[in-house]
């Protein structure tokens, strides 16, 4: 679809913290992978989400960004996301984040891309307020049509 931007690729055998060489254990691998197109929404995203049936969370990918701007971008869409889909106002987002939030570095390949990932189990979470809202949805949840 134009426009999805929408990259699956580059499998790993094995892979250090961060891929800080820009390589790894490099590998063919057959995968499996679901994607919701979800037309209209009123909720777009602005980073990857990126849920399990355990967890949810957001990657801060920005291209060419430093190392402390994804942190920041992705914590940002992680508040939104418990605010709109948790109804969490923002200050308990913020405690929830701070108490809870695991942050993992996935890439730090100097003079090219640096990304990570912030997410929260979902055990920590209340139930959504918005069951038709496109973010947060685990296995086996559909968007509302």
């Amino acid at each position: 679809m134009p426009g999805g931007l929408l990259f699956i690729g580059d499998v790993h055998a094995r892979m250090g913290d961060a891929e800080i060489t820009g390589t790894a254990l490099e590998t063919s691998a057959d995968v499996s992978v679901e994607v919701r197109l979800m037309r209209g929404s009123e909720h777009p995203l602005t980073m990857p989400h990126v849920d399990s049936a355990a967890s949810i969370g957001v990657v801060g990918c920005t291209e060419g960004a430093d190392l402390e701007t994804n942190p920041e971008t992705a914590m940002v869409e992680l508040q939104n996301r418990l605010c709109g889909q948790y109804g969490l106002a923002p200050v308990d987002a913020n405690e929830l984040m701070g108490a809870v939030a695991k942050v993992n570095i996935n890439q730090c390949v100097p003079q090219w891309w640096k990304s990570m990932y912030a997410g929260i189990d979902r055990r920590f979470l209340p139930p959504p307020q918005q069951p038709g809202y496109p973010r947060g949805q685990a296995e086996g949840e559909h968007a509302a049509a």
